[in-house]
């Protein structure tokens, strides 16, 4: 069978049979079998030539996939089945997209983690579930995991969020604490390491508010006393605060309480 004509498009080459048929190919293709014009090739070799180009076109497909965002090997998969390329091709274009390091499940599961826990707050189990649903290896996802989500850092996260949560609404605590530990359940955080970063929460905040109460009294005999030698309001208000400051209070936290009952 001679090649009658060989033409290149705009995206393929169009290859032209004796008998007329034609044959659209990718460049990739036309290279590795060396076809040109007038070459006599075997009806094995058009067919092999076919199944290649049919590769080819799977891992074109794949590019375009990959323009979106990073993708796991399973994705890519998922991706080439619906559009109907055979297991071979499927297997063709995940091998070379390996090859070409356009694919790395090890570092989709880093970089996925990274982003995860650091932007969107979301704990380790709920990381898990998610990579394990993208088919990643275990292996890559327990040692992501191990390494990202440090038990301080998850912590942290815990702490931020109740932070951030707890102000929110009017609803008894007990009721604002079951809303919140509910949520971080759901976000993937453990129930122990939750319960114990809420207990240091809460610590804190009855701390805060005796730390309230005391320079509230402080701040209550200083004005009483001052407010009748100072009447300018400002200057009042830099007697009070030297006066806070050598009763042991740092200025920040006069600050704050002044800030409080708006001076």
């Amino acid at each position: 069978m001679k090649i009658s004509n060989v033409a290149k498009l705009k995206k393929f080459y169009k290859l032209v049979l004796e008998n007329q048929d034609e044959v659209y190919l990718h460049e990739d293709t036309i290279i590795k079998y060396n076809l040109y014009k007038n070459k006599e090739i075997t009806e094995e070799e058009l067919v092999n030539i076919k199944i290649h180009d049919k590769n080819e076109s799977a891992f074109t497909f794949s590019l375009n996939y990959l323009s979106y965002g990073i993708k796991t090997e399973y994705e890519i998969g998922e991706y080439l089945l619906k559009k109907e390329f055979s297991e071979e091709s499927i297997v063709f274009a995940i091998k070379k997209l390996r090859k070409l390091k356009y694919i790395d499940d090890f570092n989709y599961a880093q970089v996925y983690t990274r982003d995860r826990f650091f932007f969107k707050y979301k704990g380790p189990e709920y990381i898990r579930k998610q990579l394990k649903s993208k088919k990643i290896l275990e292996e890559y996802i327990e040692s992501t995991i191990l390494n990202i989500c440090t038990d301080k850092q998850i912590r942290n996260n815990i702490y931020k969020l109740i932070l951030k949560e707890f102000n929110k609404g009017i609803l008894p605590e007990n009721k604002k604490i079951q809303k919140i530990t509910t949520k971080l359940y759901t976000n993937g955080y453990s129930f122990d390491i939750i319960k114990d970063v809420f207990s240091q929460f809460l610590d804190e905040k009855d701390s805060r508010k005796k730390d309230k109460d005391i320079i509230e009294k402080y701040y209550k005999k200083a004005y009483s006393k001052l407010s009748k030698k100072y009447k300018d309001r400002y200057k009042l208000k830099q007697k009070v605060i030297e006066k806070l400051m050598r009763d042991g209070f740092s200025y920040d936290s006069i600050m704050d309480y002044l800030s409080q009952i708006e001076y």
